[in-house]
């Protein structure tokens, strides 16, 4: 069985229409913050069950900064304000080593990133939002064949 995760961030109040198609296949979704609107989250549980954590531009903080989830043999974090993953706030470093994950999932940049970095997974869809994107607006399914299976592989898709 495959399993796959859609990841988004940084929708600033709309979620795109070809977010629903591009999803509509994935187990569950992890929205890494600066949703904007309740709508948008409430939209994307249509789809599959939720996974948010709030953004720096999230003013009515709805959803905790940080979110650890165990899902099919994974153990992922999510957050928003990663600006590099080669120098993560002490805050995140602490929960890192805490919470030992496999894949961390992060926002904030509006920049598409995924790399290995100390046997973690680090991923950043990019902005959903095309008004906000920097170059194209993105989100990313990551997925992994097995419970045990050790690799992660994610694929970007550009929404136009």
């Amino acid at each position: 069985m495959v399993y796959k995760i859609g990841i988004i961030s940084d929708t600033h109040n709309f979620l795109h229409p070809k977010v629903h198609n591009i999803f509509k296949k994935v187990n569950q979704i992890f929205h890494a913050g600066d949703y904007g609107s309740e709508d948008v989250i409430i939209e994307l549980n249509i789809i599959a069950p939720v996974v948010v954590v709030s953004g720096n531009m999230d003013s009515f903080k709805s959803y905790p900064t940080t979110a650890f989830s165990t899902l099919y043999g994974k153990r992922i974090y999510i957050t928003h304000n990663i600006v590099n993953p080669l120098y993560l706030p002490k805050y995140i470093l602490d929960d890192i080593e805490r919470l030992k994950p496999d894949i961390v999932i992060f926002g904030h940049t509006h920049s598409r990133f995924f790399k290995k970095i100390n046997n973690i997974y680090f991923i950043n869809p990019g902005c959903a939002n095309p008004k906000l994107a920097r170059g194209k607006a993105t989100v990313a399914i990551a997925w992994w064949e097995t419970e045990t299976d050790p690799d992660v592989n994610v694929e970007f898709y550009e929404l136009k």
